[in-house]
């Protein structure tokens, strides 16, 4: 026993093996709260502690859950088959949040998945070229919200044509009004601005001075 702990409550809570224990004594930053039986420490403390080290450490608890997934992948996919048949709604709300969220990475991944069929996306692209997709999908996303105008990733070489395939790659992207994708179809076009300092390439339909509700007609 001690002063912050008169009737041995860390005792007992080992001899019953709880993880927790409560003694009604503040800790030295002033928290009545539960105590971890192993090491004593206050619960409000360890939590406060480990959200400033996440916040200053991100990248490396990021790589951390990288490794700790890919060592339990099996046993995460299904405790999430689980928890998915367990709480349908809470499941199908989380997903609806998430894609709400992240819509140029759903655009992205939906466009792999489709270029997929096509053997458009090549094998040998890298995680910076990867990132960059995600980029232009990103400004497809932003130019939408900002113009008010349905905007569209364009392939520069088709993926189908008569004449010549394209690929899912970088370099053959750019972004444009939804209306002259659609009115493009297979055809190729050198009507590219490319701004050097992002390294997305984008149409003239897609370039400010050129929002206009017209574009969508």
């Amino acid at each position: 026993m001690s002063a912050a702990d008169p009737q041995g409550k860390r005792a007992i809570a080992k001899q019953n093996g709880d993880k927790t224990y409560f003694t009604g004594v503040p800790c030295k930053h002033g928290h009545v709260c539960d105590r971890y039986t192993n090491s004593y420490s206050c619960v409000e403390c360890q939590y406060i502690n480990t959200i400033n080290y996440i916040a200053k450490n991100k990248e490396i608890v990021r790589q951390n859950e990288r490794k700790c997934y890919a060592k339990r992948i099996e046993h995460f996919r299904e405790k999430n088959k689980r928890y998915g048949k367990e709480h349908p709604e809470k499941k199908l709300a989380s997903v609806r949040s998430w894609n709400k969220r992240n819509q140029d990475r759903v655009r992205a991944t939906a466009m792999r998945r489709y270029t997929k069929k096509f053997h458009a996306t090549p094998s040998w692209l890298n995680e910076d070229e990867n990132k960059w997709i995600n980029a232009i999908y990103k400004m497809a996303t932003k130019t939408q919200d900002q113009s008010g105008i349905k905007m569209a990733v364009d392939h520069i070489v088709p993926l189908q044509s008569k004449s010549v395939c394209g690929l899912h790659v970088p370099w053959n992207l750019r972004v444009i009004s939804f209306s002259e994708n659609s009115s493009k179809h297979t055809k190729i076009t050198d009507d590219v601005y490319l701004p050097k300092h992002i390294g997305v390439m984008v149409g003239h339909s897609a370039l400010p001075w050129n929002w206009s509700k017209s574009n969508e007609q």
